[in-house]
C-alpha cells in the first residue's frame, strides 16, 4: 500500500534541529523573572546567591541555562519568595525527572547537564 496521506488525515512530527549535550537544564520553578531578567538563586556556603542567568529552549517542566549557571549548582526551587541574596539556607534535595523518588519535598535541586536520548 501507498504511505500517503489522504484528505482529511494529519500526522504530528517533531524535528530534532541541534543537540547540545552539555546543555544546563533546571526546573521552570527554578526562574525567577524579575524586571524583564531572569534569575535564580544558586545555593552556595549555605547562603542564597541571586544571579542573572539567560535562557535558552524550553521543554514542559524544565528550561535551558545558556549562561549565568554551571552544571551541578543547585539551585532554588522552592520559596523563592521568602529569601534575598545573602539569605541562609538549608538545603532539602529533592530527585530530578526520572531518578527515583525517595524523596519530593524539596527547596533545592541540582543544575544538570541534560542526558542525551
Amino acid at each position: 500500500p501507498e504511505r500517503r496521506l489522504r484528505p482529511g488525515q494529519f500526522v504530528g512530527v517533531e524535528i530534532e534541529l541541534a543537540r547540545r549535550a552539555e546543555a544546563v537544564v533546571v526546573p521552570e520553578e527554578a526562574v525567577v523573572p524579575r524586571g524583564g531578567e531572569n534569575f535564580v538563586f544558586v545555593v552556595a556556603a549555605g547562603k542564597a546567591e541571586l544571579r542573572q542567568v539567560t535562557l535558552g529552549e524550553r521543554a514542559p517542566g524544565r528550561v535551558e541555562v545558556i549562561s549565568g549557571l554551571t552544571g551541578g549548582e543547585r539551585v532554588v526551587v522552592a520559596g523563592q519568595q521568602k529569601i534575598q541574596d545573602g539569605t541562609a539556607v538549608a538545603a532539602s534535595l529533592r530527585r530530578a525527572e526520572g531518578e527515583p523518588t525517595e524523596s519530593l519535598d524539596a527547596d533545592v535541586l541540582p543544575a544538570e547537564p541534560e542526558e542525551e536520548g
